[in-house]
């Protein structure tokens, strides 16, 4: 069965990624900011932002799933910050698969280290490694947001086996 991926990289800056217009051609990409988190009171707008927007493009873009890149939560972070960081990367995946059920959409999580080895050959691989990638399939993403989608959306079109045939461009 055929299908459509629209594929989100999750934070404050929303990267995402749905398949071309037309086959063959080159993925829509960009990236949506959200309200920043600046206090406690701001997790429910940029939450309520969230929501809005997915409702929006999932609406506009019509996909039958949505693959986000799983949280990858730092260590390191002073306690405060780690904290605030997990709250909004745990919530928004949260926002989403309740999104997903409330409009029957397939959800998929997909992780780092698989979509960039997938994408770029090593799961080591940067945000740089993933924008030049990018380029050298000729997609023009105008930010590394934009870019993680793009390598989102590629490996769950692929894993799932719904998107466009990539395969020979990758």
């Amino acid at each position: 069965m055929k299908g459509r991926v629209l594929a989100l990289d999750l934070s404050t800056a929303v990267g995402w990624c749905v398949d071309p217009p037309t086959a063959g051609g080159m993925p829509v990409m960009g990236t949506q900011l959200l309200p920043p988190i600046i206090d406690r009171e701001a997790f429910g707008r940029t939450f309520w932002s969230f929501d809005r927007w997915l409702r929006g493009a999932i609406s506009l873009h019509q996909p039958t799933h949505v693959a986000y890149e799983a949280p990858l939560l730092h260590a390191g972070a002073s306690h405060q910050s780690s904290e605030s960081v997990a709250r909004l990367l745990l919530g928004l995946p949260a926002v989403c698969e309740m999104i997903c059920h409330d409009l029957h959409r397939e959800v998929c999580e997909a992780h780092l280290g698989s979509v960039r080895k997938w994408f770029c050959g090593t799961g080591r691989a940067k945000k740089h490694d993933v924008l030049a990638r990018c380029y050298s399939l000729d997609w023009l993403p105008r930010d590394h947001n934009a870019a993680d989608a793009a390598a989102v959306w590629a490996y769950a079109s692929w894993d799932l086996k719904i998107g466009p045939d990539l395969s020979f461009r990758l």
